[in-house]
């Protein structure tokens, strides 16, 4: 325990840095948590509790539970939240936001246009926050993914699916969506976190993963192993923590890229239009 511990608190360096940034967006987020009040339930375009569902609400909207302790609750046309399994806790919020919530004591909560929050397997949290923002915590136990921003800007190139506006998305856990897949291989303890327009974080396909992006357009991969970080605060930047464990790769500036590979690897970019790597990549590149 005392080696996980040094890791996940070395891999918020980045994340201090940024530390008023950050906590200023997470409590953006908690607002939705407002409709849980009297005065929220009061204005619920629908409402589901402890398997008893109101079938569709007002402009479309739907919610459903199916067990003892869940709650579901739409706000807003077209919204769609679904709590299953016992004690877990789907909030939509803004058109077309959707939430789901499968397991045991999952939350998922949907904030914004077509937002999009699935928290699937056991007291795991997704929080999206911004319009299309979407999070993902799924497989496994403890994972949390939080997306909190608007789509990015139109990339350049041809005219597919790559030049379209990049949405910002995080995902912890495992990327299978299968209920069989999901059972097979749980991924524990992993956190995602992307706060800034078109920024994306995914921490998973292992256990014990930190990925953290702080700005718009950059991405954070902590996976395909154990114990490894990845955290960037900077616009545009890119940090792999990936294929073994305990890699740390750390990014604080512009235009920048770290990638930390095989195993105990850590590579560290400060500034701006700067590259590191270390491990399997930088012995190939020599």
């Amino acid at each position: 325990m005392g080696k996980h511990r040094a890791v996940r608190a070395g891999g918020n360096d980045c994340v201090r840095l940024g530390g008023g940034v950050l906590l200023g967006a997470l409590a953006s987020g908690a607002l939705a948590i407002g409709a849980l009040s009297s005065a929220g339930l009061a204005n619920a375009s629908c409402a589901s509790a402890g398997g008893f569902n109101s079938g569709s609400g007002t402009g479309g909207s739907t919610c459903t539970t199916t067990d003892r302790g869940d709650l579901a609750i739409g706000i807003g046309p077209n919204t769609t939240a679904t709590a299953s399994g016992g004690f877990n806790t789907a909030i939509a919020t803004g058109n077309g936001a959707t939430a789901t919530a499968t397991g045991v004591r999952n939350r998922a909560i949907a904030t914004g246009t077509d937002a999009s929050a699935t928290a699937i397997g056991d007291h795991n949290s997704a929080t999206a926050v911004g319009v299309q923002a979407q999070a993902d915590a799924l497989g496994g136990h403890n994972n949390t993914a939080i997306a909190i921003g608007n789509p990015g800007s139109v990339n350049t190139g041809p005219a597919t699916a790559a030049s379209r506006p990049n949405n910002t998305r995080a995902l912890a856990g495992t990327a299978q969506r299968v209920a069989t897949d999901l059972a097979a291989v749980p991924s524990n303890n992993n956190t995602a976190i992307a706060i800034g327009d078109g920024t994306s974080a995914g921490a998973g396909n292992g256990s014990n993963n930190y990925a953290s992006a702080v700005g718009a357009g950059s991405t954070a991969t902590a996976t395909n192993g154990n114990n490894n970080t990845a955290a960037v605060l900077g616009t545009n930047s890119t940090a792999r923590a990936n294929s073994g464990d305990f890699n740390r790769a750390r990014v604080v500036g512009s235009d920048s890229s770290a990638t930390a590979t095989g195993g105990r690897q850590t590579a560290t970019a400060v500034g701006r239009n700067v590259h590191k790597t270390a491990g399997a990549q930088e012995s190939a590149q020599k």
